[in-house]
């Protein structure tokens, strides 16, 4: 007689980067080595992940938080270029969105937005998210 047990809803975990999802783990590297997505996160700052070609973002994000008075960091990833780097292609594979696009971490580690690609006003969408995320509007 086998025991099969059905796996849980929890068993059946996937990583997305669909808000509301926690942040997938990945390992990424810099010029001080390798190191775990997990550990950039939190500490009560905002984190804002943009793919290869997303530095419109990160500029958006930085410039945004500076006038909110919150604390964010933000960077680009790519394989091959970015300010981060993904040499075993664990964010591309989790990532879900376009290289131009981003991801805007809670410091809970949880995904409070994202855009698949680059937005024709980078600043204006992103001011309409903080809005929504800080409780403002």
């Amino acid at each position: 007689m086998s025991w099969r047990i059905p796996l849980d809803r929890d068993g059946d975990f996937r990583p997305s980067t669909k808000p509301g999802h926690s942040l997938p783990h990945v390992w990424l590297e810099d010029m001080r080595g390798r190191y775990s997505i997990n550990g950039v996160v939190g500490r009560g700052r905002f984190l804002l992940i943009a793919g290869e070609q997303g530095q419109a973002w990160c500029e958006a994000a930085c410039r945004l938080a500076a006038n909110y008075g919150i604390a964010l960091e933000a960077f680009t990833v790519g394989v091959h270029e970015g300010d981060r780097f993904d040499f075993r292609c664990e964010w591309l594979r989790n990532r879900e969105f376009g290289p131009g696009g981003a991801v805007l971490v809670r410091p809970d580690h949880f995904i409070a937005w994202r855009a698949m690609d680059l937005a024709r006003d980078p600043v204006q969408m992103l001011d309409t998210v903080f809005k929504k995320v800080l409780a403002l509007a």
